[in-house]
């Protein structure tokens, strides 16, 4: 097995000779193709150089990232695709470990860009509706056919729907809920009119009662 001994002074290997394998391959300067320091030595090396000039590097990281945006988006966009579950388990354990600071930063972001965070909430809502409602069939009221996304819901078909937002909270969360557990059987899209309408017919919308008749001659008798 073919053997050198690092050249530099402060070895921890003391002058003992070491095996190739323990350094790293340079064919540009020394004879035999291997560096003349050994890998622990050039580590060593990196790690103080990086220490001592710390605050320069980062500043000439910061203004290479203000030169060539493109280039940082794009290098992001390639780690996040290559390392997706270590970044998701890194922020899990970082936003549990700094929660206060989280929530204090997230607030005084909020009160400083109200009227933005307002609007990118709004945004943010849309998009997330629009996906749910292309899941179960698109923008479209299945009872009329209204396909205005402000008046769209979501409909719960066995019209258990209260229950079920006091199990996951209301607001937005049956949305996240669908999405989080895939987009599961038992909901349909209907617009606002409908969906009240089967709650307060029974579970049927006045559009398809088989009694409409009777309840307008009703109504009109007692009027």
């Amino acid at each position: 097995m073919e053997t050198k001994v690092c050249t530099n002074p402060n070895c921890s290997h003391k002058g003992e000779s070491q095996s190739f394998s323990a350094f790293y391959r340079d064919n540009t300067k020394a004879k035999d193709g291997y560096t003349y320091r050994c890998k622990d030595c050039l580590r060593e090396a990196t790690a103080d150089y990086a220490k001592k000039h710390r605050e320069q590097r980062y500043a000439n990281a910061r203004k290479w990232a203000e030169k060539h945006p493109e280039r940082v988006k794009e290098n992001r966009r390639k780690w996040l695709k290559e390392h997706r579950e270590q970044f998701k388990e890194t922020s899990r354990k970082w936003n549990e470990t700094h929660r206060e600071q989280l929530r204090n930063t997230r607030r005084e972001y909020y009160l400083a860009h109200k009227e933005e965070a307002k609007k990118s909430q709004r945004k943010n809502y849309l998009i997330l509706k629009s996906s749910i409602m292309a899941a179960y069939g698109g923008s479209v009221c299945a009872c009329c056919g209204e396909t205005d996304i402000r008046f769209l819901t979501i409909d719960h078909v066995d019209g258990d729907g209260a229950q079920h937002r006091k199990l996951i909270g209301g607001g937005g969360n049956t949305y996240k809920w669908l999405r989080q557990n895939g987009y599961p059987s038992g909901f349909q899209v209907l617009c606002y009119n409908c969906n009240m309408g089967r709650y307060r017919n029974g579970g049927i919308c006045p559009h398809n009662d088989p009694n409409n008749e009777e309840i307008k001659q009703n109504a009109q008798e007692s009027s």
